[in-house]
């Protein structure tokens, strides 16, 4: 699998986004109807088939900044609100967890 979050360009020939679609990007982009082509400024990559992306093709792309999902745990507290177990997978009886996403 290519790691395309490392600054540098790499051609696209279209088909399902190959980054995260919150990740930003910057582009070339040719329109085969008017035969003109253009460089697009830091923009989500989901983009690149929706919105005004849509009438023209992608050729290259750079990862600008990568998107990251937030880490999620489970946690369970005492009435004092001290930590009493602290798990990265839900638990299989999840009564008095708490899931809680990295911020």
């Amino acid at each position: 699998m290519t790691n395309y979050n490392d600054g540098k360009w790499h051609g696209w020939n279209g088909g399902d986004c190959p980054v995260h679609p919150k990740t930003i990007v910057e582009y070339v982009w040719h329109d085969p109807i008017r035969s003109t082509a253009g460089f697009g400024g830091a923009r989500l990559a989901h983009d690149f088939g929706h919105s005004r992306l849509a009438w023209v093709h992608v050729v290259k792309f750079r990862v600008i900044k990568e998107h990251k999902e937030p880490r999620e745990y489970w946690i369970c507290l005492d009435y004092n609100g001290n930590l009493l177990d602290f798990q990265k997978e839900k638990p299989d009886d999840t009564y008095g967890y708490f899931k809680v996403e990295e911020v």
